[in-house]
């Protein structure tokens, strides 16, 4: 067997080792690792080698044709371009893992993508502990006399968010079907994150998550009921809603500034990036000053848009948000048509947390959108539908 044909039979296990490669990297820039282990740019250029290394390997598959090779080379070559005009690449790598995951079987990038997150986090949690990397202690919210924490990551917030996508992921993995230990222990993480980090809105999701762990049955049963066309209406509802909050916001009604509250200012941020910056077809680069460094207590000026869909639209620009969009209904349809009920949920509470988060297209946190392209034949949910 000649070595292209070796490649071509092991390009499954190929993939998976650099999807794992990649979410390590990405978990390590998004930790104060970075700069205080390793420097950003040696970071950055592992980044790239393993992101082209599974392009130029996926383009020389044999079950690939010349148009589908053109389309996809056409494609990342436009989303590179708008990652330059914007800045952020994040939509440009999570679009090459998309592609290259043609024909892969989801329910492994989904146990890879655990299995490499789970001792990633535990890592720097426990070289913040040792204090080989700093961390991020900041004072309680109002009328709150805690501390909260981060360890190692960014923010106190960006931690929850990580406990909160690594639970995500092994509930879909075991299609919500967890151990009543698994649960015990679920709910006493859960717990513990809250009590480091007094992250409100992550509890909230969390929450959620563990009240679809204890009934995934009917939770299931529900979403085959309601159908794809319907769920897609209640997505669209659900963004547009969330749209017009932002762009309505006005700090004198009673209403708008106790829901700004109780989302932690993303309307009032989300409505500034939108005045200030507007939306641009292309994308556009967008200087903004937030909690994720050391130095947080001496920002006079914070500014960060935190609603993955607001940064969409007023960073990656209206062609991203489109094509975004559209993947989010596709799934919508396709995990409905496949039957694959627990990705459809995993999709579902990921489009909710994302208008509070900015964690949609970061793939160390979100792996939900691998499965526009992948095998989804081992994601079946096996019930009865009676």
């Amino acid at each position: 067997m000649s070595f292209y044909q070796r490649l071509q039979s092991q390009y499954a296990n190929l993939y998976l080792t650099c999807l794992a490669a990649f979410v390590f990297l990405m978990m390590i820039d998004l930790s104060y690792a970075v700069p205080f282990i390793f420097p950003m740019y040696t970071i950055y250029l592992a980044v790239k080698l393993v992101a082209f290394f599974i392009l130029i390997v996926f383009l020389l598959r044999n079950d690939l044709t010349q148009r589908i090779r053109l389309a996809v080379i056409i494609s990342l070559l436009c989303f590179y371009f708008f990652s330059k005009r914007s800045g952020d690449s994040d939509f440009f790598y999570y679009a090459i893992f998309a592609v290259t995951a043609w024909k892969i079987d989801f329910q492994k990038i989904i146990w890879t993508f655990f299995w490499i997150g789970l001792p990633t986090a535990s890592l720097i949690i426990l070289a913040s502990l040792l204090k080989v990397i700093p961390t991020q202690v900041m004072d309680g919210r109002p009328g709150f006399q805690v501390l909260r924490f981060s360890l190692g990551f960014l923010t106190p917030t960006d931690l929850a968010a990580r406990v909160f996508y690594l639970l995500l992921a092994y509930y879909t993995w075991h299609k919500f079907q967890i151990s009543i230990p698994g649960k015990i222990i679920s709910i006493i993480l859960v717990a513990l994150t809250f009590l480091l980090t007094n992250s409100r809105l992550d509890l909230v999701m969390m929450l959620l998550l563990l009240a679809i762990v204890l009934f995934p049955t009917p939770v299931k049963k529900s979403l085959r009921q309601l159908g794809s066309y319907f769920l897609s209406w209640l997505v669209a509802f659900y963004l547009i809603i969330f749209l017009a909050l932002t762009v309505s916001f006005d700090p004198q009604i009673k209403f708008f500034k106790i829901l700004n509250d109780c989302l932690s200012k993303r309307l009032s941020l989300g409505q500034r990036g939108l005045f200030n910056h507007g939306i641009t077809l292309f994308g556009q680069h967008v200087v903004e000053h937030s909690n994720g460094n050391l130095s947080f207590a001496i920002q006079k000026d914070y500014f960060y848009i935190d609603s993955s869909y607001i940064r969409l639209l007023v960073i990656s620009g209206l062609i991203t948000t489109m094509i975004v969009c559209s993947a989010i209904f596709y799934l919508i349809y396709l995990f409905s048509k496949k039957q694959t009920f627990s990705l459809l949920i995993a999709l579902l509470l990921v489009i909710i947390s994302s208008a509070i988060d900015q964690h949609l297209l970061q793939l160390s946190y979100n792996f939900i959108l691998l499965a526009v392209f992948a095998d989804l034949s081992a994601g079946r949910d096996e019930f009865d539908y009676s």
